[in-house]
């Protein structure tokens, strides 16, 4: 297909296990070259193995990942390992979902094909999560301290025994 479309001198195969051919691909990079990477990815029915998940999550220049599946259970099961905060499996910036929408390849049938845009998750946008996060947290203790006081009416039950 590449000699076909006259692309062979910008097309490199890698015959690996695709977590050590996205490595392998990015060592091939010059610098300049790894400052914009959209990964593309269309597994099969059952998805990406976590591996390979673990490994695209830690390699730093992928900003941009296109998934596109056709078992959307596949789908559902993977986007958490690539959204979550950062992980000792999940290491690396999570990624954020831009947009998705459905394609009907197969017209009368129940299959549809889903794309999801994935965007890595700026480091303003982690500073803003964990700012937030950690109001909660200050907000869900003093809840829970509050709850676990005796109210006044208990009190006053207590003390008329």
């Amino acid at each position: 297909n590449a000699a076909n479309n006259g692309v062979t001198e910008k097309t490199t195969y890698y015959a690996a296990k695709v977590e050590d051919a996205l490595h392998q691909a990015m060592n091939a990079l010059s610098a300049e070259e790894k400052t914009d990477i959209v990964a593309i990815f269309d597994p099969p029915r059952a998805g990406m193995h976590p591996s390979v998940l673990s490994a695209v999550r830690n390699i730093p220049q992928i900003r941009r990942i296109v998934y596109i599946s056709c078992d959307q259970q596949a789908l559902i099961r993977d986007c958490p390992s690539l959204m979550k905060e950062p992980t000792k499996k999940f290491r690396g910036t999570p990624y954020t979902i831009e947009g998705s929408f459905g394609i009907d390849l197969f017209p009368h049938t129940p299959h549809v094909e889903m794309v999801v845009v994935l965007n890595k998750v700026t480091n303003e946008q982690m500073s803003k999560y964990y700012e937030t996060e950690a109001k909660y947290r200050v907000k869900g203790a003093a809840a829970e301290e509050e709850d676990a006081a005796p109210s006044p009416t208990a009190a006053e039950d207590a003390a008329s025994e």
